[in-house]
């Protein structure tokens, strides 16, 4: 399991709309998280991603199949790609080692989702799913 750094760091699957919002944290609190990778399949937004965030390129992957394949890089990673992409990585991730922050949903279908939580609870590695919405008044 990666050690927690001072700040905390966090490896991101996705350098879309959702990972580059949830990214920007680390730029407002540079002090309370530091993104440590990318894995992005666009190479525009993976670099555009990878310099925002000064990450070396040593830490930045076309495919997260590269980024989990070495040690580990961040004590936790983000999974946010398009919903039909969320098992696989997901379930790489717990297995090796990272919390995982999860964006909605965590997997398009029931299976798929308790797949996830029982890789967490064999892993003992947490898993938080980002619900942006839940203080919304239509959540509610």
């Amino acid at each position: 399991m990666p050690s927690v750094s001072n700040p905390p760091s966090l490896a991101v699957v996705g350098a879309g709309d959702r990972g580059n919002a949830y990214a920007r944290f680390a730029l407002e609190h540079p002090e309370r998280l530091r993104i440590a990778a990318v894995a992005e399949p666009d190479p525009v937004r993976r670099e555009r991603f990878a310099a925002l965030h000064r990450i070396p390129a040593a830490a930045v992957f076309a495919d997260w199949r590269e980024l989990l394949d070495g040690p580990p890089l961040a004590d936790g990673l983000l999974v946010a790609t398009q919903d039909s992409g969320h098992l696989e990585p997901a379930l790489a991730a717990l297995g090796r080692g990272y919390r995982l922050l999860l964006e909605k949903p965590m997997a398009l279908d029931e299976v798929s989702c308790r797949r996830i939580v029982d890789e967490s609870e064999r892993t003992g590695n947490e898993v938080v799913v980002c619900h942006v919405l839940r203080f919304s008044s239509f959540w509610r």
